[in-house]
This record gives structure tokens, C-alpha cells and sequence, in this order.
């Protein structure tokens, strides 16, 4: 998954692990979201800084899968995240 556009937790949601999940709340819309375990680890990789590139490669280093398998569950995941605002664009007024 190569993009140019670096991407951000949105700093209006509340989050805490629960096992291999974590439970997010957009505190902007009110609303509650579990995330999965690639989404979760998307996530927390955004949380310390990360950019798509590094989440991607420690995916890659994590998981014995093929390389489209994980750029499609990242794809998926980052698709989720940003339709539910939990991830923005670096520059967004949110950040």
C-alpha cells in the first residue's frame, strides 16, 4: 500500500485494548467501534508515530503471509479507520 499522504490517530477518540480487539469511541460523533487485530495493530503503530510504509513493513516482518495478502488487510483496514474518522490526514485541523 504506497501512498504519499501520511495519516494520524485522531486525537477526539478515547481507546483501550481488550485482548486481541480495541474499542474505540469518536468522541466528535458519539459513536463506539471494535476494531480487529490488524486494525488494532494498525492502529497502535499510528499511535507511536508510525507511517503507512512502517506499519506496513512491521506487518510484513510480524505475519508469514504474502505481501498482497497484507496490503489487502491494510487496504481494508485503513478504508474502516478513516470512514470512521479514528484515522486523518496529518494536515487535518483534528490532529
Amino acid at each position: 500500500m504506497k501512498s504519499a499522504k501520511q495519516y494520524v490517530c485522531n486525537r477526539n477518540v478515547a481507546f483501550q485494548r481488550l485482548g486481541d480487539e480495541l474499542v474505540v469511541v469518536n468522541l466528535e460523533l458519539d459513536t463506539v467501534y471494535t476494531l480487529n487485530a490488524t486494525a488494532a495493530i494498525v492502529w497502535e503503530l499510528l499511535q507511536e508515530g508510525s507511517n503507512i510504509e512502517d506499519v506496513r513493513s512491521q506487518l510484513l516482518a510480524d505475519y508469514d503471509v504474502e505481501e498482497t495478502t497484507i496490503d489487502r488487510e491494510l487496504s481494508e483496514a485503513f478504508e474502516k479507520l478513516m470512514n470512521f474518522r479514528l484515522v486523518i490526514p496529518e494536515s487535518s485541523p483534528a490532529s
